[in-house]
């Protein structure tokens, strides 16, 4: 099968790999977003997939729109289906049909739960028990397709964004394989989505990653997990942003006794005590959180111990404040 692949991000490059290495697709082009300036210095910059799709002696297509003239790009190459990974944007429908079989959409999430660009952010934010990946028909709605594979992940509660991206990076790739090479079966028993069941999220700006001090332990946990490796959870020592990088929600009862009354005497986001095994201990509205590794904007991360060596002030501050 004659396949156009259309993806950006790093998640995507596992499944674009996977169909090139396959006999029985065949990836006539790849259409990615065009490149853009990236870090502190606004470098140019071709997104993973382009890179991939070069290395593989791929044709690579970049409008920031598909236009007519695409269209025409499209109708030469023949392609029999569209696969398409975290490419960013909704298709027409006149762009749809040039693909005989349509188009397919992988989503990091069980739809039609976390529709929408971060799901994998949102399952973990809202401590979700499982989640997973869908592969869909492409629809006009975004998100809203047809399943034609679904597969459940559990979550244990110390996932991060990193960490399930890696996850679903591999397991998405296998999984389109199988559906490419066996896509009229899957097509035969696909499934209709439910709306009623349907929940939205949101892409993660830097704001959303502000840590309110006087939300649970368990809450806090999640958003710094959720927030990494972008945008980064952050809070304030005095004006400096501070990012707790390893958090861990702390059990009270493990609490040594010349700590506990520090502990109930003090105010969310102060940080009242440190033990070497689990960092420093701060206090929120409803539990305690241990920060193992922790970063000041600009310089580099560091262990607890080696932070508290740098700033012997730090126990007893109060974060969130400037």
């Amino acid at each position: 099968m004659k396949i156009l692949f259309a993806g950006t991000p790093e998640i995507a490059v596992p499944s674009l790999e996977a169909l090139i290495q396959s006999s029985e697709a065949e990836v006539v082009a790849v259409l990615t977003n065009p490149d853009r300036p990236v870090g502190r210095g606004h470098r140019i910059e071709a997104s993973p997939v382009k890179r991939k799709a070069l290395e593989a002696g791929l044709r690579v297509y970049q409008p920031e729109k598909p236009d007519e003239s695409f269209f025409d790009v499209i109708r030469f190459l023949r392609p029999d289906l569209l696969v398409v990974f975290a490419y960013g944007k909704i298709f027409s429908a006149d762009f749809l049909s040039l693909f005989p079989k349509g188009g397919i959409n992988i989503h990091p999430s069980l739809l039609p739960r976390w529709r929408g660009p971060s799901p994998i952010q949102a399952a973990i934010l809202n401590r979700d028990r499982e989640t997973g990946f869908t592969i869909q028909l492409l629809a006009r709605k975004m998100d809203c397709g047809d399943i034609l594979y679904r597969e459940t992940v559990l979550l244990g509660g110390k996932e991060t964004t990193e960490t399930l991206t890696s996850l679903f990076s591999q397991l998405c790739a296998e999984a389109v394989v199988s559906v490419v090479s066996r896509f009229d079966e899957y097509m035969a028993t696909r499934q209709k989505q439910d709306d009623r069941e349907a929940t939205y999220c949101k892409k993660l700006d830097k704001e959303d990653g502000l840590i309110d001090w006087g939300r649970s332990a368990v809450e806090i946990d999640a958003l710094v997990r959720a927030c990494t490796p972008r945008p980064k959870a952050y809070t304030f020592l005095n004006d400096i942003e501070l990012f707790p990088i390893t958090v861990s929600v702390f059990d009270k009862m493990k609490l040594p006794f010349s700590l506990v009354e520090a502990a109930d005497r003090a105010l969310p986001g102060t940080v009242f005590g440190f033990l070497k095994q689990d960092g420093f201990l701060v206090k929120t509205g409803d539990g305690i959180l241990s920060v193992s590794v922790l970063q000041l904007k600009s310089r580099k991360a560091l262990d607890a111990a080696s932070f508290k060596n740098g700033a012997p002030d730090f126990l007893g501050t109060c974060l969130g404040s400037r």
